[in-house]
């Protein structure tokens, strides 16, 4: 009888990731995704305040002046 010797070499480079390593990417990425989901949906929900109509909004004066300066085309 001879005895043989089986010699193979692992092909994976340092940084190919396992089986156990995907599947925790998977399940940290599904529960991030559904976390910011219903972040989303939640704020989406949220009242926002009404702009009162009397309330004038201040024009920059460097706008104003470019609108002011404007030519007529």
């Amino acid at each position: 009888m001879s005895n043989a010797v089986v010699l193979y070499r692992i092909y994976d480079l340092p940084w190919t990731s396992g089986s156990e390593e995907q599947s925790r990417f998977r399940r940290i990425t599904r529960s991030t995704l559904a976390t910011l989901l219903v972040l989303a949906l939640i704020v989406s929900f949220l009242p926002l305040p009404k702009p009162s109509p009397d309330q004038v909004q201040e024009v920059p004066k460097r706008l104003a002046r470019l609108v002011v300066e404007r030519k007529a085309p």
